[in-house]
């Protein structure tokens, strides 16, 4: 709000709001990076419920450097890229 930026974030509750009633394309134009978080947390659902049904142990991809240092610049990248006001980068924005 000081800035007059827009953060990674902004957008995310009003997108989380959209997609949970079945509004999937308003969802997304409200905040795209919102797919990088439903990938991130399907894996880990999923991880968690193989884990307990088969009972065997996995390393978890997410705790590799490689991942979490890309995930950070995906981040970085979508933030920098939704305050540029020029056609398509302004369909960032929420």
């Amino acid at each position: 709000m000081f800035t007059g930026f827009y953060c990674p974030g902004c957008g995310s509750q009003r997108a989380i709001h959209h997609l949970l009633n079945g509004e999937i394309i308003s969802g997304l134009q409200y905040n795209l990076l919102i797919v990088l978080l439903i990938a991130v947390l399907s894996y880990i659902f999923i991880r968690q419920g193989m884990q307990l049904v088969f009972k065997f142990q996995s390393k978890n991809i997410l705790h590799y450097p490689v991942i979490t240092q890309s995930v950070l610049i995906v981040v970085i990248l979508f933030w920098i890229l939704r305050n540029i006001t020029v056609y398509p980068f302004s369909l960032l924005a929420p």
